[in-house]
């Protein structure tokens, strides 16, 4: 995630707007930030008079993918198939990680780096900046990304912050150098995918800033494969062609898989379908395709209701465990790209054994009558003037072991906490089942200095103000799911960060949400 933390808006009732809003910033609350305080009261459930509430899933730009299957053909027609033109995979040095200044949260990809690994070293020019494809590294499920950014006369970090005066830290001024990148994966029969490559890190290194991004198709790859790679550019309407790579898979070994199917389930609430599209385990990656088989209705007040329709079973409240008994954790690259409503859910897990030979499906089930009574026991209430149970957890991130309950069957527990400079870093581990996107949402408890600007509104011309606390991002290693929220403030001072240390959750009530064993299935892993 990339959120600019700001809080105008409503924030779903008083005493929840009042501890957000002394916390942040009192500008708008992102969309997907608000969805993640607003499952606190709904979730899942369908609420009256309100739309069902999605997992918070932000939008790929949809030109992204508008790329025609004649296009992708063409880009095997001549040589591009001449075997001395594909590139194989082999051991690699793994330079991104030499300097140990990537993020620790990535520090698991390194092995993968070294063992498939292909170099590359071609060079483009996207807006002024020249941009380096250094290597790939790759096997049938993603396709890490390895870049060098380089410019005449360097980067000038000052110019990079989000507001002037500001003083958020260098990672937060490097993430927005790093380029927007559409990739197309094509086959030799032609079948292509395209997707948005996720920003995972970046880092200075002397005049150069090193990125790493990651690719995760929605099919998987097949043995010969060309990687056409677009870039976005200022004033384009469609992301502009820079690195074109072919790549020789074969000596690479298949993923093992779960077919594809319609996974039927007999719970407690009816009969309930997963639609497979893909479950794919290898090297570099667990990946899950999924049809969440989304539909847009209108409900008893002409309002159009966006859901799950009947009798499917939402992909967010299935449980994966292996039968060695790992829970398998949903991670993301936390970048602000997503799927949006109606297309396929790309959903990535930690925790796989190697020696895995199974995964068992579970569904969750979310109790909607409990949902609705808590919601209109909590509207009643506030209309009486009484307090109410908010779902707010006070957690003090200065002591490793407070867990955050996401749900009663599941969350994070605080691992640890730091502050370098203006950026407070706090780590947790998921426990339990959670869902994807489920990670909480840690908001200082006190008051912290924020950033004042002024500016002419350009149509009245009146002089407006605003405060701005800090950007959040979200990063979660894609080898154990463990998270890291960055906060990167602009204005206030490591000494003062290192005094707060109280922060605020808001958790589900532990009775939404039950698994329903009895309907599990388990398919093999093979």
């Amino acid at each position: 995630m990339n959120d600019d933390l700001m809080t105008n808006g409503a924030a779903g009732d008083a005493a929840l707007k009042e501890s957000v809003t002394r916390a942040l910033d009192p500008g708008g609350i992102p969309d997907e930030v608000q969805a993640r305080l607003d499952r606190t009261y709904a979730a899942f459930g369908k609420i009256p008079q309100e739309s069902p509430l999605r997992p918070a899933r932000r939008r790929i730009r949809k030109s992204a993918v508008a790329v025609s299957v004649a296009a992708a053909c063409a880009l095997f027609a001549g040589v591009a198939y001449a075997a001395s033109n594909l590139i194989q995979m082999q051991a690699g040095d793994a330079a991104f990680f030499a300097r140990d200044a990537n993020l620790p949260v990535y520090d698991s990809m390194e092995p993968g780096a070294r063992s498939l690994s292909a170099q590359v070293g071609q060079t483009a020019s996207v807006d002024g900046v020249e941009v380096t494809l250094d290597e790939v590294s790759c096997d049938r499920n993603v396709a890490n990304l390895y870049l060098t950014l380089r410019k005449e006369g360097g980067f000038r970090l000052e110019e990079l912050s989000l507001y002037e005066g500001s003083a958020e830290g260098e990672w937060a001024r490097l993430q927005r150098l790093v380029p927007d990148l559409a990739c197309t994966v094509t086959g030799r029969d032609g079948s292509a995918t395209t997707v948005e490559a996720r920003k995972l890190d970046a880092y200075l290194d002397g005049d150069a800033v090193r990125c790493l991004l990651r690719v995760t198709p929605e099919e998987s790859m097949p043995e010969q494969v060309q990687l056409d790679i677009r870039a976005w550019t200022q004033g384009a309407q469609e992301p502009q062609p820079v690195f074109a790579v072919g790549l020789d898979l074969a000596d690479v070994p298949a993923p093992l898989e779960v077919a594809a199917q319609d996974i039927t389930f007999s719970t407690a609430q009816g009969e309930k379908v997963l639609r497979l599209e893909r479950f794919t385990a290898s090297e570099l990656a667990c990946v899950m395709v999924t049809d969440p088989q989304e539909e847009t209705w209108t409900d008893g007040t002409g309002a159009d209701v966006q859901g799950t329709r009947q009798g499917a079973l939402d992909p967010a409240l299935i449980k994966v465990t292996d039968d060695v008994g790992n829970v398998l954790l949903p991670v993301d690259a936390g970048d602000g790209a997503g799927h949006g409503f109606g297309e396929l859910r790309v959903t990535e897990f930690a925790g796989l054994s190697h020696e895995a030979h199974a995964v068992t499906f579970t569904p969750v089930l979310m109790d909607a009558d409990a949902a609705e009574a808590d919601r209109q026991a909590r509207a009643e209430a506030i209309q009486r003037g009484e307090a109410v149970d908010d779902g707010r957890m006070d957690v003090d991130v200065s002591q490793p072991g407070a867990r955050i309950p996401v749900t009663g069957l599941g969350g994070y527990e605080v691992t640890g906490w730091d502050v370098q400079g203006s950026t407070v870093s706090i780590r947790m581990k998921p426990y339990g089942w959670v869902m994807p996107e489920s990670v909480p949402e840690l908001i200082p408890a006190v008051d912290v200095s924020m950033l004042t600007e002024t500016w002419t509104d350009p149509e009245s011309g009146e002089e407006r103000s605003g405060a701005h606390g800090a950007i959040r991002y979200v990063k979660q290693d894609f080898a154990t799911g463990e998270a890291v929220q960055m906060d990167s403030y602009y204005r206030a001072s490591e000494e003062e960060l290192r005094s707060v240390t109280d922060y605020i959750a808001f958790v589900s009530p532990a009775q939404w949400y039950a698994e329903d064993a009895d309907a599990a299935q388990t398919l093999p892993l093979g």
